[in-house]
């Protein structure tokens, strides 16, 4: 899939075209979970994965609805920081500090966010703080 991004008109000083490590984690977890979607990175899916503890395999089984079939706002959080103006990190370890910025909320949110466990029109507390909310979640 391409993407086209028309910056005709900006600044080009209010420009920034930079990698986030942490969403290059995500796309390498999508690519392991789904490699028929990915026939160039098929050796290199299995190579991974026949080297994984089989402990993390199962847990990464259980988290991959945040990359498999869509990908999660988790892996860029610089889009939730305050201010509008951060770039993701140069290192895994600043894009996961970024991570620690969002509020317990915003990381749910973010989460949960096209799970459809959750109401995008429903004001109110979220799951952290809505009982019914978190068993749904």
């Amino acid at each position: 899939m391409s993407v086209r991004i028309d910056i005709a008109g900006l600044r080009p000083e209010g420009i920034a075209v930079v990698p986030s490590p942490l969403a290059e984690l995500g796309m390498a977890l999508h690519a392991l979970s789904e490699p028929g979607h990915h026939p160039g990175l098929q050796g290199w899916a299995t190579g991974v994965t026949a080297r994984l503890d089989s402990h993390l395999a199962d847990r990464m089984c259980e988290a991959d609805f945040l990359w498999r079939t869509t990908f999660s706002d988790l892996f860029m959080p610089v889009a939730g920081v305050p201010g509008g103006n951060a770039l993701p990190g140069q290192t895994l370890a600043e894009d996961l500090d970024l991570l620690d910025k969002l509020s317990d909320e915003q990381f749910v949110d973010a989460a949960l966010e096209f799970t459809c466990a959750l109401p995008y029109s429903a004001p109110g507390p979220g799951p952290l703080a809505d009982a019914a909310l978190r068993r749904r979640a």
